[in-house]
């Protein structure tokens, strides 16, 4: 087998677990800077209300990591209690894969590129866990993982398992398939036992789920997705390199991201040095693609949180490649251990110190509200009086500000909506009964007293 044995990594898994028990207990320690912050804060608001699992546009996976908040709040736990259960559900899910990865399936090397593809370029996306990608990614690793531990698939069980984890994979982001034909491609250069038919089935199975998706679970989101990318596509061809994404990008890797270019560079030596020019083909096609792929479709990237995560996948492009060259001879020598503790440390506490500007977003929240006058518990604020660096996005803050201003109490739930223009929505301040998110509008009736008690009052505009 061309896959290295697992006892040359074998002495390192020790400090894995380290790390993802880390992350757990940052993502315990900071937790309202993770679960009031937009999708997590919104879902938390409609688990709360509905007493369900909020699954939105069809990604099932996102759902796993809903039960642990809903038990807390079916136990009628506090508010604080469940937004915590949330917060830590993720490394939890991440805990558990890298288990089934490393002690179940017996590769402790996808194990590490779990590792990495939460530490290595990881900065903002700490903050914001719930996208599905994240965690279709992990899942992709154990599913690969899978067919490397029975890479013949010729036991009706495994095809079973298999068949069922693609499925997974598809309804769990729309763009894991990029990754998984990355890793499709390069184990079955790397190990010749998966050079056979079922390879080749699990492509072509691959493929019919996405079209099938397409056909019968299609939504506005992923719709609009779609169009904005073919828009710009068509409409901007030839001038793609024009675009502000670029240098965003690599100013971003420079300062935050650097994990991705190091190991690029490092694994494009290795590559050249061995004369491996396919697999160095290979990797820089998909890097490079990806890039163009997210930039077409967001050509001025607003978010930097939202661009790392779905640059998440190139981590996966050099971390499971440099892990598999560098296992084979050098694992035993102790500075291999020294440069693991460095790195991981070094991203671990980088992520750590990372926390401030996502709790001044909740400070300056408070404070805002907490300034106002008692007579109201309803605040819109023109996005205009708003700093874009505190709020960073602000579609959820009526969300977020609610379920803050509950935590003391149900009786302090206040809420402060943020939108472009006051003069849109005059008979928002007529009525003295609607809590207004700029999604929805919801009568204080529908709340769920037990958590948000919104007395009746009329929304006042702050300067």
């Amino acid at each position: 087998m061309n896959i290295p044995s697992n006892k040359n990594i074998h002495k390192l898994t020790f400090l894995a677990y380290f790390t993802l028990l880390a992350l757990l207990v940052l993502s315990a320690i900071f937790y309202r800077e993770r679960a009031f912050f937009t999708d997590i804060a919104y879902q938390t608001f409609l688990m709360i209300n509905d007493g369900g699992l909020q699954v939105q546009v069809y990604r099932f996976g996102s759902a796993i990591v809903q039960v642990l908040p809903l038990i807390a709040l079916k136990t009628g736990a506090p508010l604080w209690s469940i937004s915590m259960a949330y917060s830590i559900s993720f490394p939890l899910l991440y805990l558990f894969f890298f288990w089934l990865i490393v002690r179940v399936l017996e590769n402790e090397y996808l194990g590490w590129a779990l590792v990495f593809l939460f530490t290595l370029t990881v900065y903002d996306g700490f903050y914001w866990p719930s996208s599905e990608q994240q965690q279709g990614l992990a899942f992709l690793l154990v599913f690969w993982a899978f067919v490397l531990r029975f890479p013949k698939l010729d036991r009706w069980w495994m095809w079973l398992i298999a068949v069922v984890g693609i499925i997974a994979l598809a309804f769990y982001h729309p763009l894991i398939f990029v990754p998984f034909f990355f890793l499709w491609g390069y184990f079955g250069w790397q190990e010749q036992s998966l050079r056979h038919k079922q390879l080749l089935g699990l492509a072509l199975f691959m493929g019919f789920v996405l079209i099938l998706k397409s056909q019968l679970a299609a939504n506005w989101y992923d719709t609009d997705k779609y169009s904005t990318f073919f828009t710009n596509l068509t409409n901007d061809f030839p001038n793609y390199f024009q675009y502000p994404s670029h240098r965003k990008f690599l100013q971003n890797s420079l300062y935050y991201w650097y994990g991705f270019p190091v190991a690029l560079l490092a694994l494009t030596i290795i590559y050249i040095s061995k004369k491996k020019w396919l697999l160095l083909i290979w990797v820089w096609a998909f890097a490079f693609g990806h890039l163009m792929l997210i930039h077409i479709g967001s050509p001025n990237s607003p978010y930097r949180f939202y661009s790392e995560v779905n640059y998440l996948p190139l981590t996966i492009y050099v971390s499971v490649p440099l892990l598999m060259e560098w296992a084979k001879p050098r694992w035993h020598k102790p500075i291999i251990f020294y440069i693991f503790l460095a790195i991981i440390g070094l991203r671990v506490l980088t992520i750590g110190l990372h926390h401030q500007p996502f709790t001044e977003r909740l400070n300056w929240m408070e404070e805002k509200m907490k300034k106002e006058s008692d007579s109201t518990n309803r605040y819109f604020l023109p996005r205009s009086e708003a700093s874009s660096d505190i709020l960073i996005m602000d579609w959820g803050v009526a969300y977020e500000s609610l379920l803050l201003s509950s935590m003391e109490h149900p009786d302090s739930a206040k809420t402060m909506l943020v939108l472009p223009d006051v003069s849109k929505y005059p008979n928002l301040f007529e009525s003295d009964t609607i809590f207004f998110s700029g999604i929805k509008k919801h009568d204080s009736k529908e709340l769920n007293m037990k958590y948000f008690r919104l007395r009746r009052d009329k929304y006042e505009v702050l300067e």
